[in-house]
């Protein structure tokens, strides 16, 4: 439309051209057909600035919202306003001038955002090394684990042996700390592509920062990208798991006679199979259905019997690869590890095992199963008695 009229308001008077060089009837023929140009040029340039505040609903796609052919004007207010809303709080007035939203809403929407500042102001949350305002949208966000009431925040970090490395809360930087070993990639990925722009330096203000707020922000920044790397990589994100996992609880005494089996040994095999090194749910393997078929049973024992865990357990006093000086003191320093790791990890292999066979002899399914085998080799030796004594009875009376 812009277009269309500059070049209308430049253009050279048709009527006065034609009236000057055009003799006799003619000269009144081309006025009129001149004027009729003109008039339909004008009504064409009014068509195209009404396109500016109305629209073609045939243009409007499938599905879409409905086009509002209004000009932005100042929104109705209670009494007279001194300034106008802008921001977010112009689109919450919009939503609530509209009836989209209730000031209830917005009431709780604002007490969440404060409860939010507060917890970060006394929490080692990602807003404790920054500036209140420096988490940007994430503090509006009302899915962001910062603004769940229910999340308990950061574990804290976890040093591994005064030589060790520490490990931060990796899944809490990432915004994961509700979902921890179960996040995704895909849910990585995407929380660290919108996390590193919201917590960049440079997008939280750390020109007009302290020196001590500019090594927070950088600080933070750096945590992340650390964060993304260790749960990025399959080895690393093992080794953080592992150690981030409690011990699993494995129950070493249960009665005989299966009362306790679903009660205990069933959260323990849980806590087991997400350890699982191999492809598949090892949980589909838990049977807790106290009547189901036998041959349920046998096929959950035949499974946990190769049962092979991943979990790794980094040793008190093992050294820092990080630290290395060069390639061979970091393969002699992965050595030392690797033993003082096997050592454990024998120690929790032996546990499983015995857990295991522990919960078969204990579960009340298969000692019913054995008792009912048992009555029934005891019945058949019975009956092969029965028979040889009737045998020797006929062949003593024959005789």
């Amino acid at each position: 439309a812009r277009h269309f009229r500059s070049r209308a308001s430049f253009a050279p008077d048709v009527r006065t051209s034609v009236t000057a060089h055009a003799p006799g009837d003619a000269r009144e023929v081309l006025s009129r057909r001149a004027k009729a140009r003109h008039s339909d040029t004008m009504a064409l340039s009014e068509q195209m600035n009404l396109l500016r505040i109305d629209y073609d609903k045939s243009l409007v796609p499938a599905g879409g919202a409905e086009v509002v052919g209004e000009c932005a004007s100042p929104l109705p207010g209670e009494g007279r306003m001194t300034a106008e809303p802008a921001g977010r709080k112009f689109h919450e007035k919009a939503m609530r001038v509209r009836g989209l939203i209730t000031d209830a809403q917005l009431e709780a929407a604002a007490n969440r955002r404060v409860a939010a500042l507060k917890a970060s102001e006394s929490s080692a949350s990602l807003a404790k090394a920054a500036s209140s305002t420096s988490l940007g949208s994430l503090a509006d966000d009302p899915d962001a684990q910062e603004n769940d009431p229910t999340y308990a925040g950061p574990k804290d970090p976890i040093k591994i042996g005064p030589k060790g490395k520490e490990f931060l809360d990796h899944y809490h930087i990432m915004g994961l700390g509700r979902e921890r070993f179960n996040a995704t990639l895909d849910q990585i990925n995407a929380n660290f592509k919108v996390r590193s722009l919201l917590l960049h330096p440079d997008k939280c203000g750390i020109a007009q920062a302290s020196e001590e707020d500019k090594e927070k922000l950088e600080k933070r920044f750096k945590d992340l990208q650390t964060a993304f790397e260790v749960l990025t990589d399959s080895k690393k994100r093992r080794e953080y798991d592992s150690v981030d996992a409690p011990k699993t609880k494995l129950p070493k005494k249960l009665k005989e006679d299966g009362s306790e089996w679903f009660e205990k040994c069933v959260p323990a095999f849980k806590e087991l199979a997400r350890f699982f090194d191999g492809k598949g749910d090892a949980s589909r393997y838990i049977v807790e259905d106290p009547e189901a078929p036998f041959e349920k049973v046998r096929e959950m024992y035949a499974f946990w019997a190769k049962f092979k865990s991943w979990r790794e357990f980094p040793a008190e006093d093992e050294e820092d690869l990080e630290s290395a000086d060069d390639r061979w003191q970091r393969r002699e320093m992965e050595k030392e590890n690797k033993k003082k790791r096997e050592e454990e990890k024998k120690a929790d292999t032996k546990r499983i095992k015995q857990f295991i066979g522990l919960a078969e002899d204990t579960d009340p399914r298969v000692i019913a199963k054995r008792r009912e085998e048992k009555e029934a080799r005891e019945a058949k030796k019975l009956a092969k008695g029965a028979g040889r004594r009737e045998a020797e009875a006929a062949a003593a009376k024959a005789a």
